[in-house]
């Protein structure tokens, strides 16, 4: 009684084996690169978020190094748990950052209590040393968020003291 599944001659059933070798080969090549299409499209998105979390935060350290550079962004005339904002502060109780459209970006400038630390140290860079081991300094927080929290953008937040030399006062 012969097998209804196999041909009759041992090359006919050679061929039939390599036939069925051949197609499960192919099978586990076509699982092998559709697994490593998801891989690739899943490092692609990595990279992506990695990318634009770097944007938001290289954006986020900007606008701090510009607010540092004004003056008047620390006030120190405004009493300690006051919020330093632009007058037509909208959003964060504060004004954007950037222009409408660019990016979700916003800052606030929060004078923290006491009103002057006396005798503060500083810990500044050689070329800014003064000969003044201490001296009276007002203490802000400085908080810079950047990004939407419901968006696919990346999203950055820095908070940042700031210590503001105070003139001598009865010196």
């Amino acid at each position: 009684m012969e097998s209804w599944m196999w041909p009759r001659s041992a090359d006919s059933r050679q061929r039939g084996i390599v036939l069925l070798l051949a197609m499960l080969f192919a099978v586990i090549m076509a699982a092998m690169a559709a697994s490593a299409l998801r891989v690739a499209v899943l490092e692609q998105r990595m990279a992506a978020n990695a990318s634009s979390r770097m944007l938001a935060l290289e954006l986020a350290d900007s606008i701090i190094t510009n607010l540092l550079q004004e003056s008047r962004s620390f006030p120190l005339s405004s009493a300690p748990g006051v919020l330093h904002c632009p007058d037509d502060a909208t959003r964060y109780n504060c004004k954007p950052a950037l222009p409408e459209g660019e990016n979700e970006a916003a800052y606030v400038i929060t004078r923290l209590a006491p009103a002057l630390w006396t005798d503060f140290e500083p810990r500044e860079a050689e070329y800014r040393a003064t000969g003044a081991g201490h001296f009276h300094a007002a203490v802000f927080k400085l908080e810079v968020t950047v990004g939407s929290a419901h968006g696919r953008a990346g999203r950055a937040r820095i908070v940042q003291g700031v210590a503001v030399r105070a003139p001598a006062i009865g010196d």
